[in-house]
């Protein structure tokens, strides 16, 4: 089964962030392992919401859950896999 690098675009939050205004979206990146492009679009969304649910998230967004857009999907190597960052989400202020 192929690997898939998802980048996604999140809005509708109201993040706190320490000493600066809320954050109102984010981008972030996944690597799932998938059938095909579609497939990995849904996983990488799932596990993207569902951090959104935990309390680690859900107790610093005072706006709704996030709506989450799928900017790119591409299919990558094993080796590019294992150097591609999983995790985390890069947050903006103002559009």
């Amino acid at each position: 089964m192929p690997y898939f690098r998802v980048l996604m675009h999140g809005q509708g939050i109201s993040f706190a962030l320490e000493n600066e205004e809320p954050a109102i979206g984010f981008y972030a990146a996944r690597t799932v392992r998938a059938q095909c492009a579609e497939d990995a679009s849904r996983k990488a969304k799932d596990a993207v919401v569902g951090l959104w649910a935990t309390a680690e998230y859900s107790a610093r967004n005072n706006g709704g859950t996030p709506v989450i857009s799928i900017d790119s999907v591409e299919r990558i190597g094993f080796f590019q896999m294992l150097r591609t960052p999983d995790k985390g989400h890069v947050f903006y202020t103002r559009e």
